[in-house]
């Protein structure tokens, strides 16, 4: 009696004790308490979890929003630079002028020659004036009595021809003078009656088309005097000039580059897996350590067409604001998705 009483006070401790073990585990004689010790402190979870750095990216690459260069488009002399490297341009700056002497002569040659043909014109229009008029026909009375003296010297010379007292050369010259005198007077007469009628729409039309064709040509001269302005064609800073005063520009050459920093693109190649999470407009977070430990709020504005067949990773382009010009173009950025 005793041995069993002895048995049933030992169960009793021993069932007391598992009751009050922290480990979760029931006892038993095969598994050691040291190993029980160290499986209580294991993180269970009943779902795995995300790696805190799967969507951090820290090989970013900051690139200007715009990068142009500047090429003037025609060739030339440079006179004169108005910019510097590092400045600040809009849209529509003068950034250089060259050489432009011929094109403005050629320019007053044009208007000059247009003023002239439109003067002719509304004289055209008008008709002559009195006093011209009046002028004309004391030029055909002038001319009329030239062709009469030359016609009383050919019938002299004629005269003297058949007394054989002059040769035939003479008398051919007399013939051509009075010829001459002749057809000046027709000339003068002809004149003096276009001018007393109406001008006809022919001869409008004609003049009107001479100053339309002097137009056209002074405009392609506008032109070719426009292309010596080197004009900015968009807004940014200078970051380098390729000339200076007094030597000579080819068309087409650069003249100068120009980047746009108000806006900025963060580049990240990312690795193939993550094609079918990453879309347009998704919101990203952009930090440059190096210069700031500011948060910049950006979006995904484009996603490469292309794979890399080498590293088999796409690229996107994530679009950050930089209205102070805090960050600058060639800065790594990390890049939170």
């Amino acid at each position: 009696m005793q041995g069993r009483k002895g048995e049933r006070e030992k169960g009793r401790k021993l069932n007391r004790g598992t009751r009050g073990n922290l480990c979760p585990f029931s006892l038993s004689p095969s598994i050691p308490l040291s190993l029980l010790f160290c499986l209580s402190f294991l993180p269970f979870s009943l779902s795995p979890s995300i790696p805190a750095h799967a969507d951090v990216y820290p090989n970013g690459l900051v690139v200007p929003y715009l990068d142009v260069s500047v090429s003037p488009r025609a060739s030339g002399t440079v006179t004169e630079i108005f910019v510097k490297e590092g400045d600040w341009i809009q849209v529509g700056d003068t950034l250089a002028v060259m050489d432009d002497a011929k094109e403005q002569l050629d320019m007053e040659l044009s208007e000059h020659e247009i003023d002239e043909l439109r003067v002719s014109l509304d004289k055209l229009k008008k008709g002559r004036q009195p006093k011209e008029l009046e002028k004309m026909q004391v030029d055909l009375k002038k001319a009329k009595l030239s062709e009469e003296k030359a016609k009383a010297e050919l019938d002299r010379v004629e005269r003297l021809f058949e007394q054989k007292a002059v040769s035939e050369k003479e008398v051919a010259d007399a013939k051509n003078a009075h010829q001459t005198a002749a057809l000046s007077v027709e000339s003068l007469r002809l004149g003096l009656e276009i001018a007393a009628s109406e001008p006809r729409k022919e001869d409008v039309i004609l003049q009107e088309m001479k100053i339309a064709q002097k137009m056209t040509g002074r405009d392609q001269k506008t032109l070719a005097l426009e292309k010596l302005t080197l004009i900015s064609p968009a807004a940014g800073a200078i970051t380098k000039l390729y000339y200076a005063p007094g030597e000579y520009a080819g068309a087409g050459s650069p003249f100068c580059d120009v980047i746009y920093t108000d806006s900025l693109y963060v580049e990240l190649n990312l690795p193939l897996s993550e094609i079918r999470r990453i879309e347009r407009g998704m919101r990203a977070e952009v930090t440059v350590p190096a210069i700031t430990p500011k948060t910049y709020a950006g979006k995904v504005v484009f996603i490469g067409p292309t794979v890399d067949p080498a590293s088999r990773t796409f690229k996107i382009r994530i679009l950050i604001d930089n209205p102070k010009h805090v960050l600058r173009p060639g800065l790594f950025a990390t890049v939170k998705l």
